[in-house]
């Protein structure tokens, strides 16, 4: 029998002493997590906004210092890239054909006409749901080995099981975490969706509301990639989000604004990954998190 790591007193109680920071080269790039205390004040909340908001940039000084980091992000980055460009190549071809086999050619200029202007709408749209679900799915096994390279540019000592039986319970707990996340994700939009009856400005109130809430969601997605390589729980996501609502929107937001710079964007999916782990390190470090040692000590432990 194995016993599960405490989690709830961990993440409920205030800390009162930080876990001991990793020795490397690179600890400036950690975010400035403070600790939490009792009373709440405006400028711990703003502090964590900024924090979270310019872990961008800290990742980008971390992957310009380190070679190997540099080496792995600009590999997923160029995997991207390549898969968009083979994807558009792809397309031009089978938009035409698919068109072609729904709506045969006319002889009348209006009837080509519009099938021209339907080859392009369907080219778009094919091309919008490609580029938004091939390059995330081609880059998946090469997140793990991402985020170990920055705890090892932090002076870090990673896991080094790569058992098959941790492969299967990383497998598992990501699986399970990312479930729960979606079935968050869905039912905090459902609630959101009476604000629309709001007359004159529902819309609008809406959505930045959706949009708040769509910031938080891509903050957990992206932290759950390290998180789940240490077996964390959805219960830590879900206390962190409880306690650290300011850090983690500033990095979501963060996120999302880059996620809007077209075609480019699937580029950008290493920083994030690269700050998602900046992030954890820094939470672990500040004492809002057991750290990863002491969960594989606590798993290990005869129950």
């Amino acid at each position: 029998m194995t016993q599960q790591a405490p989690v709830t007193r961990q993440l409920t109680s205030q800390p009162t002493t930080t876990t001991a920071a990793p020795s490397g080269q690179n600890l400036d790039c950690l975010p400035r997590v403070a600790p939490l205390t009792p009373k709440a004040s405006l400028t711990r909340a703003l502090g964590d906004l900024f924090a979270g908001f310019t872990l961008p940039c800290r990742a980008i000084r971390l992957i310009r210092r380190d070679r190997a980091l540099f080496q792995k992000t600009m590999r997923m980055s160029l995997v991207a890239l390549f898969s968009l460009a083979a994807l558009f190549v792809a397309l031009i071809f089978a938009a035409d054909a698919l068109i072609d086999t729904l709506w045969p050619a006319s002889a009348r200029w209006y009837a080509a006409a519009a099938q021209s202007l339907l080859k392009i709408a369907g080219f778009l749209a094919l091309f919008f749901v490609g580029a938004n679900a091939l390059p995330p799915l081609l880059l998946v096994p090469l997140t793990d080995p991402l985020s170990i390279a920055v705890e090892r540019a932090l002076g870090l000592n990673p896991p080094g099981d790569e058992s098959l039986s941790r492969m299967f319970r990383e497998t598992w707990r990501g699986l399970a975490n990312m479930a729960t996340r979606v079935v968050v994700f869905l039912f905090g939009h459902a609630v959101l969706l009476p604000l629309h009856l709001i007359p004159g400005l529902g819309g609008l109130i809406w959505s930045a509301c959706a949009w708040t809430w769509s910031a938080f969601w891509i903050a957990l997605s992206n932290l759950d990639i390290p998180m789940a390589r240490h077996l964390y729980s959805f219960e830590h996501a879900f206390e962190l989000m409880r306690r650290r609502k300011c850090l983690l929107f500033g990095f979501g937001a963060a996120i999302a604004l880059i996620q809007w710079l077209p075609i480019l964007n699937a580029a950008f999916v290493p920083l994030a990954i690269v700050s998602a782990t900046l992030l954890l390190r820094g939470l672990v470090a500040a004492g809002d998190l057991p750290g990863p040692e002491r969960l594989e000590k606590a798993r290990g432990a005869p129950g």
